[in-house]
């Protein structure tokens, strides 16, 4: 058997699936808040989804009359404008811009007043009181409504660290490469991060904070001084395709190309890695800061 609310649904959805369709074609706010309250008096759905759709419907109807107040504001203007004569030096606010757009944001208290009075005016009473009193709970049963029809992605699991099973040849082989100038990498060896990207494997290059075990420093934990060797570093690749500059949030200079036939990009890090336990050198002086 077919819900009473079914076809009163139906008739909500015209236009919607035409590009070309126009906002009279479509069902208003109100012919679309009329069948959420029919979906809602049937008990066919849970209460959160309902509360979502007529609470959710109410904020659509706010939103749009917030732009019909601002398009006023505007008409006024250029009014004000226009009788002043200088009408050629007026430049119009973009209601659309990200600005004009986050107005629940920028003025929260002037937007809660605007829907707390939506939400009386068309009967929702329950949902306006509980809007005003206690906020983290609408907010929830919004959530939990929104969620009855777009369910959020399950939590992926925690990955793996990947690499390949020439990782610790690489390694080694970049070690004995003698790239990190300034350091003796037997002594404080850089950090390896791979990172499977298509059909290139993207190595991250760090060299470590050192822990001081022995001396007058003992137990000081010092950042390492030292340089990447970027001539050795091209001639320990067979092959450099590109080499660039990355300064996006985490910045490195980039190398791109083959190594022993296998397809890399390394990415050597101007800091090391965040979160990394210090590596434990003896208090030689060498090639460390102080």
């Amino acid at each position: 058997m077919q819900p009473a609310w079914l076809e009163a649904w139906q008739r909500s959805t015209r236009g919607l699936d035409r590009a070309d369709s126009r906002p009279e074609d479509e069902a208003g706010p109100e012919e679309r808040l009329a069948v959420w309250r029919a979906i809602r008096a049937s008990g066919d759905l849970p209460q959160d989804a309902t509360f979502f759709l007529v609470a959710g419907e109410i904020w659509g109807l706010a939103e749009h009359q917030l732009a019909e107040r601002m398009a006023e504001v505007e008409r006024r203007v250029d009014a004000i404008w226009s009788e002043s004569g200088i009408e050629a030096w007026r430049r119009p606010s973009d209601l659309d811009s990200p600005d004009e757009q986050d107005f629940p944001e920028r003025c929260p208290e002037a937007w809660d007043r605007m829907f707390f009075e939506l939400l009386r005016e068309h009967g929702e009473e329950e949902a306006a009181q509980l809007y005003r009193a206690d906020r983290e709970r609408f907010d929830e049963r919004m959530k939990a409504g929104r969620e009855f029809f777009v369910p959020p992605p399950p939590p992926e699991a925690a990955e793996a660290p990947q690499a390949p099973p020439w990782a610790k040849a690489f390694a080694k082989s970049l070690a004995s490469a003698r790239v990190v100038v300034g350091v003796a990498t037997t002594r404080v060896p850089f950090g390896l991060v791979w990172l499977r990207a298509g059909r290139h494997w993207v190595v991250r290059v760090a060299l470590p904070r050192a822990e001081w075990i022995s001396g007058p420093r003992d137990g000081t934990v010092q950042t390492v001084v030292a340089r990447f060797d970027l001539a050795r570093l091209a001639r320990f690749l067979d092959e450099v395709r590109e080499f660039s500059w990355e300064a996006d949030e985490l910045p490195a200079v980039e190398l791109r190309g083959t190594w022993r036939g296998h397809r890399v990009v390394l990415r050597l890090l101007d800091r090391p890695f965040e979160g990394a336990e210090p590596v434990r050198v003896n208090d030689t002086g060498r090639g460390l800061s102080g």
